[in-house]
């Protein structure tokens, strides 16, 4: 903001062309300055402008004596406080109005400060004088007694900076748009007063006298402003955005900032608002809110008509300033209720994010930026011309000529350039948020489809909004059908999904926003009904296949902890958190899911996602389940609580059906209770947390549930504790552990816990697995758990790929007992058969024939189980896409090929038992 240190205005003004003038001259030979001096053409362009002209004849002694001065420091000077009654502060503050406009325009015109330097100086001006007018009627309340003696602005009285203002980019001669609110700590009884007050501090800030007037207010942008009082209490204007706010009262948030006043209240309760202004899910149906509203601005106002450079309105008018704010805001309140890094009040910064994140197109956000830059000078010099809150360019060539000159241009460069701008801004915009014209239709059916009919009377279309966009997109839908491979199929699929639907706005205003994603819609409707039913149940997870990237590389491990962190920035206690990781599961699951359907990923790829995945959500449970718990009992004693991933998520290898299998262990120190308001000794302390953390993990919430937890591997299986300590843990693994427990062990890893303590518990399993064994005792114990698996779970079925000779339960639990006679952690480093082939456990032959059983059965179950629920056998379309996805030409082929490949793993299986 500041100038650098030792350079002045005067030496800072930057080369300018000469616009000579008589008025000019005048100027010019008032100041002393030479005919050839940079400041003498900077005088020659101010005084194309009336009110400059005058401003600088009437404050030459007050701009001469600045001229050798910093910029920045005439700025501070200008918002020094003020004392004294309201009219005297009112009567200072005037004159520093006044001032402040001529400064920032020798700044502006002289190119010493950028406009984002320029907006920001008025800003900070305009925060200053409504703290001042604020203090000033406070004070006088008190003098009067109608507040009490030692009443501050604090906890009574919040100003909030709305539109410009709000976000730093107030221009020339913008008006200011407050929205006041009373602290929750004032008194009722003292409501009245503080209306007063308000009412008093924008009539004072609004007035014109003989001296000019220091802003234009508006407080018309409160909640319900027709029957609201000026000053609104907090709590009133809760329940009202809860219960009532629309999309252009979010969209004015989005640059709400605490101006004045209780600052800290003010920034306390735009903090509450953040996920009503940024909703959680996408919310496609925000841009037809908002450019429905700036359509009805432009009809009250005449401005719809095409681009014509005299006579246009650079701020409301087709390709104008609030297509770009609007281009912006729309994207935002799509966006940034998953992604705070997009929540930008400033214009320029929010495309600059939009674009980092993918959601704008790099070149259309530098377009639009650069342009946006050219708009707001050209607003500037307008405005400069009288100091009237125009946006409207003069239809007059000699006005218009004048404003050209400002910006340094001849009349025809000017028009030639703005015509230019406003017409790439139109295209743009246009194009991506169809402003200004209909929605482009899709191809007409010759007759519509019965089913599209009866989707009219369920639920999908059971609200007059919901019918409008139905109506829109309906010809898509069916066209869609058409022209898929197999329209019987996609029909039934997509008549599955609608009528199971409960609303039908969101989901048909992000198709209508997005054509694009209804061929994936239609695929996954098709070829996956137990994805479909999900989607149906919570349609808002169909949102993350309109993020940037979606069918791009699946994140890594450290992706997904980045997503989930800017899921809980927002959350301020558990439920919230368990809330937001059940959407983050949710969503990252499905985007697995979608690519492994459609090709995209292997199911080892996605296997490894969703075991990091659940990761993530492991590590991202424990800490607010244990703020939680440390609120009642106080923090976790000793070095805390970790947990160990069993099973497929200990091997990485997780479908989208798999549950959780872990073991807990803590390491409580000396065995101190916990110090809180009612502490725990360890035992009882760690058991109360391992249930409070599976609770988080399995327990249903508004978002649904996240996985089943399985904790029978635990040391003693059900009759033990649910979470052991670590010595005893070390103890019962290395001296009284069955082999079964061992075996499991060999696909164990810490997944969550404090460093140390899960390199403690690293130790350990290492330990185990390098533990010197009988390999007899090891193969005949084995021997004995398949054939009482055998017995147990009967002959499996055609779908059963874990149960049974030769099945994955099978292969897996050779290849652990492999592991185990060797004393190796292959398993654990991902080598499994090739490392028991090369220590001549195996033959090359044999560890061939279980890799490729256990690949086709791991592939198959991956699939599968996106694609039906349980076991079913999927027929039809489903049951032919899903052979093809695993390279067979019908689904029977994949039966007999799967039964062959168990057959030959059993037989290799009892040769090497024995």
């Amino acid at each position: 903001m500041r100038a650098a240190e030792g350079q002045t205005f005067r030496t800072l003004v930057a080369e300018t062309e000469v616009i000579p003038s008589e008025r000019g001259a005048e100027l010019v030979a008032a100041y002393g300055v030479a005919a050839d001096a940079p400041l003498s053409a900077l005088l020659q362009r101010a005084a194309q402008a009336n009110f400059l002209y005058r401003g600088l004849k009437r404050h030459q002694a007050w701009v001469s004596d600045r001229l050798g001065a910093a910029p920045g420091d005439v700025l501070e000077e200008l918002c020094a406080p003020v004392d004294g009654s309201s009219e005297a502060v009112a009567t200072a503050l005037r004159l520093a109005k006044s001032q402040l406009s001529l400064w920032a325009a020798l700044c502006d015109l002289g190119q010493v400060w950028a406009l984002s330097e320029v907006t920001a100086a008025l800003t900070r001006f305009a925060d200053h004088t409504v703290e001042m007018m604020l203090r000033a009627f406070v004070r006088e309340a008190v003098a009067r007694g109608d507040l009490p003696e030692g009443t501050a602005l604090h906890g009574h009285l919040s100003a909030l900076a709305m539109g410009k203002m709000g976000a730093q980019e107030l221009n020339y001669s913008s008006d200011i748009d407050l929205v006041v609110l009373i602290g929750d700590a004032a008194p009722v009884a003292l409501h009245p007063v503080l209306v007063k007050i308000t009412r008093r501090v924008a009539a004072a800030l609004s007035k014109v006298t003989a001296d000019g007037y220091v802003f234009r207010t508006d407080l018309r942008l409160r909640p319900d402003a027709a029957t609201t009082p000026v000053a609104v209490p907090m709590a009133a204007a809760r329940r009202y955005y809860r219960d009532h706010g629309r999309t252009w009262e979010r969209a004015a948030y989005i640059k709400a900032r605490a101006c004045a006043g209780d600052i800290a209240a003010g920034a306390a309760f735009l903090l509450e608002l953040q996920p009503w202004v940024f909703r959680r899910h996408l919310d496609f149906p925000a841009i037809e809110d908002a450019y429905e509203m700036l359509r009805a601005i432009r009809t009250h106002k005449g401005l719809s008509g095409p681009i014509t450079v005299p006579g246009h309105d650079i701020k409301l008018g087709r390709g104008g300033i609030r297509e770009i704010e609007f281009f912006a805001q729309t994207r935002q309140l799509i966006s940034a209720g998953r992604d705070p890094r997009l929540r930008a009040p400033r214009t320029q910064a929010a495309l600059a994010r939009l674009a980092q994140a993918g959601w704008v197109d790099d070149a259309d956000a530098q377009v639009l930026s650069e342009i946006y830059t050219r708009h707001r000078d050209r607003e500037h010099r307008v405005q400069m011309l009288e100091d009237a809150q125009t946006h409207v360019i003069p239809t007059n060539d000699a006005l218009r000529g004048g404003v050209a000159a400002l910006s340094g241009q001849s009349l025809a460069a000017f028009d030639a350039a703005l015509r230019a701008d406003l017409e790439a801004v139109h295209r743009i915009v246009g194009q991506a948020l169809s402003v200004g014209g209909e929605v482009e239709s899709a191809p007409e059916a010759a007759q519509e489809l019965d089913v599209i009919a009866r989707w009219r009377s369920l639920p999908v279309a059971r609200s007059e909004r919901a019918r409008q966009v139905f109506d829109r997109v309906a010809p898509r839908l069916q066209a869609a059908m058409a022209s898929y491979a197999k329209p019987q199929a996609a029909e039934q699929g997509l008549d599955r999904f609608i009528s199971g639907l409960s609303a039908g706005v969101q989901v048909l205003s992000s198709l209508e926003a997005a054509p694009e994603a209804l061929e994936l819609l239609m695929d996954i409707t098709a070829r996956a009904p137990r994805l479909a039913t999900e989607l149906a149940r919570r349609p808002a997870t169909f949102d993350v296949a309109f993020l940037p990237g979606f069918g791009g590389a699946l994140p890594d491990l450290e992706g997904y902890r980045a997503q989930a962190r800017a899921m809980l920035s927002d959350c301020r206690d558990l439920e919230q958190s368990l809330d937001a990781l059940r959407r983050f599961a949710r969503e990252a699951r499905f985007q697995v899911e979608v690519q492994l359907l459609r090709g995209a990923v292997s199911d080892a790829a996605a296997a490894r996602a969703l075991s990091d995945i659940a990761d993530v959500v492991v590590a991202k449970t424990l800490p607010p389940v244990i703020d939680d718990m440390a609120l009642r009992h106080g923090p976790p004693p000793g070095q805390g609580l970790a947990v160990i991933g069993m099973g497929k998520l200990g091997t990485r290898e997780m479908t989208a059906a798999s549950d959780l299998d872990l073991i807990l262990v803590y390491d409580a120190g000396e065995g101190a209770e916990s110090a809180g308001p009612r502490p725990l000794a360890p035992t009882a302390y760690f058991a109360r947390l391992t249930r409070a953390l599976t609770n988080a993990l399995t327990v249903p919430t508004a978002e649904g549930s996240l996985y089943e937890v399985d904790m029978r591997l635990r040391p003693s299986g059900r009759q033990g504790p649910v979470a052991v300590p670590l010595n005893g843990f070390r103890r019962y693994q290395l001296e009284e552990a069955w082999t079964w427990e061992h075996l499991a062990l060999t696909r164990a890893r810490v997944v969550a816990g404090p460093e140390t303590l899960k390199a403690a518990i690293e130790g350990v399993l290492a330990d185990v697995r390098h533990k010197p064994r009988e390999a007899a005792v090891i193969l005949a114990d084995v021997s004995e758990m398949r054939q009482r698996l055998a017995e147990a779970t009967g002959a499996p079925g055609p779908l059963d790929l874990k149960h049974g000779p030769g099945r994955l339960l099978d292969i897996d639990l050779v290849l652990q007992a492999g592991l185990l006679c060797l004393g190796s952690d292959a398993q654990a480093r991902g080598r499994g058969f090739a490392a028991l082939a090369e220590a001549g456990w195996l033959s090359p032959e044999g560890a061939e024939v279980l890799t490729q059983a256990r690949a086709l059965m791991m592939r198959t179950q991956a699939l599968v189980r996106v694609v039906v629920s349980s076991e079913r056998m999927p027929e039809g379309f489903v049951a032919q896409s899903l052979a093809e996805s695993l390279g067979f030409a019908e689904f029977d082929a994949v039966l007999a090929a799967i039964e062959s490949c168990a057959a030959e793993a059993a037989r290799v299986i009892e040769d090497r038992l024995g």
